[in-house]
C-alpha cells in the first residue's frame, strides 16, 4: 500500500498494531492534536472525459430545444460511468424528447416533482365555554 506521505489516525493506528504496540485510536488522536500533526488527504485528480484536441468539433443540432413534434423526431444520447466492485460499467442512453417523461429534465430542475395536493387542517373544537 501505497501512502505517499499521508498518514492520519486510522493508518498510524493499524501501522502500530502491525509492529505489536497496543495502542487505542483515541490516543493516537489527542496525541497528533497536541503535536499539531495532522492526516494529510491526498487524493489524485481523476478525469474520465479527455477531450481530443485534434478531432473537429460537433455541431449542437438540436439547439437547446428540447422538444419534439412527433415520436421518434429528436432522439438524444448520454453516457456516464459507474464505479462496481469488478470494473467500470458503461451506461448509455437513448432518449426520445417527445415523451412526457423528460418533461423533469427539461425545466433545468433534475429531481423536480409534481406539488403534493395539501391535505385540508383539521378544525379545531371549542367547547361551549370558549366561544
Amino acid at each position: 500500500m501505497r501512502h505517499r506521505g499521508a498518514y492520519g489516525r486510522p493508518r498510524i493506528v493499524a501501522v502500530l498494531h502491525r509492529r505489536g504496540r497496543r495502542v487505542n485510536h483515541k490516543r493516537v488522536g489527542r496525541v497528533m492534536r497536541e503535536h499539531g500533526v495532522v492526516g494529510l488527504t491526498r487524493r489524485r485528480r481523476r478525469s474520465l472525459t479527455r477531450p481530443d484536441v485534434v478531432a473537429a468539433s460537433v455541431p449542437d443540432l438540436i439547439g437547446r430545444d428540447f422538444t419534439s413534434p412527433s415520436p421518434g423526431r429528436r432522439l438524444v444520447g448520454d453516457i456516464t460511468y459507474l464505479p462496481t466492485r469488478e470494473g467500470w460499467l458503461y451506461l448509455a442512453t437513448v432518449i426520445d424528447l417527445y415523451t412526457p417523461r423528460n418533461g423533469r429534465a427539461r425545466d433545468g430542475r433534475p429531481h423536480a416533482r409534481r406539488p403534493r395536493p395539501r391535505r385540508p387542517r383539521p378544525r379545531r373544537q371549542t367547547w361551549p365555554d370558549q366561544r
